[in-house]
């Protein structure tokens, strides 16, 4: 919350209200990393999205930021355990991350932006 209010950055969320299939303490641990790299990435007065969806009978979850996005040459690295751009980072966040969706039978990904900034998807299974 402290690197919120000291770079000025806004969370907004849309959520569909779809109840999704997935260990509470999983996504919570998904969606804190995502955050927490999103924070990290944006620059002052930034905006970060979080939107749910239903789509095409599963759920889709975004986390979009306005960040410095992620370069070419490492998006194929990115969900490598110990793969890091970050000067003092352990390079287990987005392998955590990856790892706690297939347990979760979800699938993770990002796309980067036209002009800046990236967005990770989740898709998986829609709660009964």
């Amino acid at each position: 919350m402290d690197r919120l209010l000291k770079k000025n950055i806004k969370i907004q969320y849309n959520f569909a209200g779809v109840r999704i299939w997935f260990d509470p303490n999983h996504i919570r641990q998904i969606l804190t990393n995502l955050i927490t790299n999103s924070i990290e990435a944006s620059t002052q007065a930034g905006i970060i999205e979080i939107i749910q969806q239903e789509e095409n009978g599963k759920f889709l979850l975004k986390v979009k930021d306005e960040g410095s996005g992620i370069s070419d040459e490492d998006i194929e690295k990115i969900f490598n355990p110990f793969f890091t751009t970050k000067k003092n980072g352990a390079g287990l966040g987005l392998a955590i991350c990856k790892k706690l969706c297939q347990e979760n039978k979800a699938e993770i990904w990002m796309e980067n932006h036209s002009i800046r900034g990236c967005t990770f998807f989740i898709r998986g299974k829609l709660s009964e």
